[in-house]
């Protein structure tokens, strides 16, 4: 496994994550096995580019989130205002969970 392989898992685990997403559901999605999706995640293997873009579509990103991150990583600022959702009730934390995941993608801090 190298460095750039591992980016790239750690990216497509948090991105599936925000989604709710299992392993298992990605990979119906994208018609691979939930080890496959493991694979990619840990940065055992990178997915081929018709599978690649597959991903993309599934989880309805920009492709260009898997090329322009150094690491998947959360600054202060934004793990205090995580700790802050805890006061909200569910409805108003997935409004505010939407917001924000939509505001940090598009300044490119994903």
């Amino acid at each position: 496994m190298n460095e750039k392989q591992e980016r790239f898992g750690s990216i497509l685990k948090e991105l599936r994550l925000h989604q709710n997403m299992t392993q298992e559901q990605l990979g119906t999605l994208i018609n691979k096995t939930t080890g496959s999706i493991g694979q990619f995640e840990r940065g055992d293997i990178y997915p081929g580019y018709e599978t690649f873009m597959d991903i993309v579509k599934a989880l309805n990103v920009d492709a260009n989130l898997f090329f322009s991150r150094d690491a998947v990583e959360y600054p202060d600022q934004a793990k205090w205002i995580a700790n802050l959702l805890l006061e909200f009730k569910d409805e108003e934390k997935e409004t505010i969970k939407k917001f924000l995941f939509a505001l940090v993608m598009t300044m490119g801090k994903f």
